[in-house]
């Protein structure tokens, strides 16, 4: 006979955080979209960034494997965008404190999923231990 236990990974605060802040991230996307021109270069920026979000908060949420490395490249992407965005003529006024914000944050994220310790050990897939028992 063998009995498995079911272990329950736990998820860090900080990574249930970020889940969150993605996902209200890409509904802010979600939003834009109806103040953006269909067809312009921001408007497809809006419709990438929030199905990989979307995505990024799922694979944070559930823990999955791919999810880091997911994580870290979603977050590069928002800080390169949000700095190409900064060389634009549109945003030489106001609209700057957008993506200066965008790219402060996602540097943060970045920087947190690096640097926490507990963050990589939680993506890792562990097998439930089984005991034997020999019947007598």
């Amino acid at each position: 006979m063998s009995d498995t236990k079911k272990f329950k990974r736990l998820r860090p605060q900080g990574l249930t955080n970020m889940s969150i802040i993605v996902c209200l991230g890409s509904l802010f996307s979600v939003a834009l979209l109806f103040f953006s021109m269909p067809g312009s270069r921001d408007f497809y920026f809006l419709i990438i960034d929030a199905l990989l979000g979307f995505v990024t908060s799922f694979a944070l949420w559930t823990l999955q494997p791919w999810g880091f490395w997911f994580t870290a490249t979603f977050e590069t992407y928002e800080i390169v965008y949000s700095l190409f965005s900064l060389t634009q003529p549109a945003y030489w006024n106001i609209y700057a404190l957008l993506p200066i914000a965008g790219a402060v944050l996602s540097a943060i994220g970045l920087v947190f999923i690096f640097v926490d310790r507990t963050v990589r050990p939680a993506f890792k897939r562990t097998e439930p231990a089984t005991e034997t028992a020999e019947a007598a």
